[in-house]
């Protein structure tokens, strides 16, 4: 099993991990760590150098999903994950992305390829477009 991290500017890991319940359940090896403006760098350093720490204990590896590709949370994780082995980052973060790997990685072992196969995954789950005969009714209801 892999363990997860995720982070973000911000409420984004709390709001993440809230949505990612509702449709999934909660999660264990999963822990959210915000970077605020109000905190100091090295305290979120500490913190997630903390979670990878404390997820390693139990699991195979660890993955950090971060929000922005080359913001602060993605670019402490990308330094943690160049000093481990066992830790790899994947950034630009969505729902699709978090929810497929929440339901992944339990039998998952190895972080890297967990990942390749995340970012696969998020370049098929982006549409742009209109769908015929897909009119708003009062009577949808969605997940």
């Amino acid at each position: 099993m892999l363990g997860l991290v995720l982070t973000g500017h911000g409420g984004f890991a709390q709001g993440m991990e809230n949505a990612l319940a509702m449709i999934a359940g909660p999660q264990e090896q999963f822990l959210a760590v915000s970077f605020l403006e109000e905190n100091p760098l090295a305290d979120f350093e500490k913190e997630l150098q903390g979670a990878i720490d404390q997820l390693k204990e139990t699991c195979d590896g660890v993955v950090i999903c971060a929000d922005l590709v080359g913001g602060t949370p993605f670019n402490v994780a990308m330094t943690a994950a160049n000093e481990d082995p066992q830790v790899e980052v994947i950034g630009g973060i969505n729902l699709l992305l978090l929810v497929e790997g929440s339901l992944t990685r339990y039998t998952a072992t190895d972080p890297e390829r967990f990942c390749q196969e995340l970012a696969e995954i998020g370049k098929s789950g982006i549409f742009h477009g209109k769908i015929k005969g897909h009119e708003k009714t009062n009577e949808e209801e969605g997940i």
